[in-house]
């Protein structure tokens, strides 16, 4: 009988709209979450870039202390070359000068 039908088939239609509706909106949520997540990874990825960046300008900066200390190691080696010349240079003239010494010494005597 088709009119006892139609009761029943208005509730499942009722019923079949709101499962519509639900999933119509889950939907909408699950495109609101991937372009959340979408944005969030572009954020990431951009981070991501920055911390490379600057761990690249950490390398570039590493390299050059290490030859200025290099540089600066070479310069102490040579200072202290020319300070132990200088060093020799001042005995030296200390043991002329006490020659020189004694041997006015023996003069005045």
């Amino acid at each position: 009988n088709p009119s006892c039908d139609a009761p029943r088939l208005r509730s499942k239609l009722r019923v079949l709209a709101g499962m519509l509706r639900t999933a119509q909106r889950s939907e909408a949520q699950v495109k609101q979450r991937g372009q959340d997540f979408e944005g969030e990874c572009h954020a990431l990825e951009d981070h991501l870039q920055d911390v490379q960046d600057k761990l690249q300008d950490a390398l570039e900066a590493r390299e050059h202390l290490t030859r200025v200390n290099a540089g600066l190691r070479e310069q102490v080696g040579v200072a202290n070359e020319q300070a132990a010349v200088s060093e020799d240079n001042v005995t030296e003239i200390e043991r002329r000068l006490e020659e020189r010494e004694r041997d006015l010494g023996k003069q005045i005597a």
